[in-house]
């Protein structure tokens, strides 16, 4: 007969199955060595080990655990690890895919910055290309009217009735109102005039310095034309007193459409210049009409609001109109002081002008006096 020693010396007979039971053990002792080495090295960022790892793990599935506590503890604490693992897989998966998504959005963005500078490089070429052929074929009232606004030597007021305006001629006509300094108003009313054209008459409007009335009445610029005028006068404008949008359509159905609307009540809050505006038929409701009503409740300069086409409550245009009589009453107190301020400067300017000529007459009769004397004293010597 032979015996063999079991590892720990003889064992427990419920528990003892002979050198099976001491190899599953050493197994075990492997595995737990083996794992607690991956685990180090997957720690340490190693993709390998944790694909090791996961060989290691099934290998782990296929052994029997004899059922006892510290076996079910050991089971438990690998599942453990393992869903830990799959986290910080799932995690690193995450992380890979956001970091390729924004990667991919990163040169989307080069590529549409890239796309706009190109485009707006063959527009500016474009753009000069089409004023080139249009200065060439320049002549006449239209051709005068540059040369005028070149020379500041203009007259107070142009209209461009009875001419034909492209978005050439008209890029022409914005750039030499932007330097003038002697044009005071410019009525491009019934132009056809759409967005692209707003465009530059804000473009003018933040360069000039003189112009004080604008019409635009009766074209068809859209609400991000209208905003993009409103918004100059918001932030850079401060000379124009009159502006006519009568006939454009300022708003619509969808909330883009409330842009202008939003800009011009903004633009009441922050302009102080503005004394007229003209909005009529320009598609106004009730939500706009709330906004201007909230505007015109900070602005105390604007005195002239027309709202007629429009479809507005009555509740908001009589709200509207107290606001407008509110201003028109301080500007007319205004105006009243600076008259009486005025006519109390002609006063005292008369005054002492007549104190003057008193004081020059009295000095004169003196004069004329000294003069007769010294004649008498000449002509008795002569007598003697």
């Amino acid at each position: 007969f032979f015996f063999f020693q079991a590892e720990d010396g003889i064992r427990d007979p419920l528990w003892s199955r002979g050198l099976g039971d001491v190899y599953k053990r050493q197994a075990y002792q492997y595995l737990e060595l083996g794992l607690q080495y991956i685990k180090l090295k997957r720690m340490q960022g190693k993709d390998e080990y944790i694909r090791a790892l996961e060989a290691v793990e099934i290998f782990e599935e296929a052994l029997i655990y004899p059922e006892t506590e510290h076996n079910l503890e050991i089971k438990a604490k690998r599942a453990h690890e393992a869903d830990q693992i799959r986290q910080e897989k799932e995690e690193m998966r995450k992380k890979k895919y956001q970091a390729d998504q924004d990667k991919h959005l990163q040169q989307l963005e080069e590529q549409k910055a890239a796309d706009k500078a190109r485009k707006e490089k063959e527009d500016e070429e474009r753009k000069k290309q089409e004023e080139m052929d249009q200065r060439s074929k320049l002549e006449g009232r239209f051709q005068i009217m540059l040369d005028r606004l070149k020379d500041n030597n203009t007259p107070q007021d142009y209209t461009l009735s009875g001419l034909n305006l492209g978005n050439a001629r008209l890029r022409m006509l914005t750039q030499a109102v932007a330097t003038n300094n002697s044009l005071l108003g410019l009525n491009l009313s019934r132009k056809e005039l759409v967005q692209v054209d707003a465009n530059e008459i804000a473009i003018m409007l933040n360069k000039n310095k003189k112009l004080q009335k604008l019409e635009l009445e009766g074209n068809m610029i859209s609400p991000m034309g209208i905003k993009a005028i409103a918004n100059e006068l918001t932030k850079n404008n401060t000379t124009l007193r009159y502006l006519d949008l009568e006939g454009n359509k300022i708003t619509g159905s969808t909330k883009q459409d409330y842009v202008a609307v939003e800009e011009i009540a903004e633009m009441l809050k922050e302009n102080k210049k503005l004394l007229i505006l003209n909005m009529a038929n320009t598609g106004l409701n009730e939500n706009s009409g709330r906004m201007l009503v909230d505007a015109m409740r900070q602005n105390m300069t604007l005195i002239s609001l027309e709202i007629m086409g429009n479809e507005l409550p009555v509740e908001q245009i009589r709200d509207l109109q107290d606001c407008l009589n509110r201003n028109k009453k301080a500007y007319d107190d205004e105006r009243l002081r600076e008259f009486k301020e005025r006519k109390l400067m002609n006063e005292e300017d008369v005054a002492n002008k007549n104190l003057s000529d008193i004081e020059s007459q009295k000095k004169l009769e003196a004069e004329i006096q000294e003069k007769n004397k010294q004649a008498r004293m000449d002509e008795k010597d002569k007598a003697y």
